[in-house]
């Protein structure tokens, strides 16, 4: 695998992580 596009995958993998927390956290604050 090249090494930019694993960079890449990881990078998504972590936004997307980061994008889930954001929702829960809101979705808890929210109730």
């Amino acid at each position: 695998m090249n090494a930019r596009v694993k960079n890449v995958l990881i990078n998504l993998v972590v936004i997307g992580s980061v994008i889930v927390a954001l929702t829960s956290g809101i979705r808890i604050i929210g109730v």
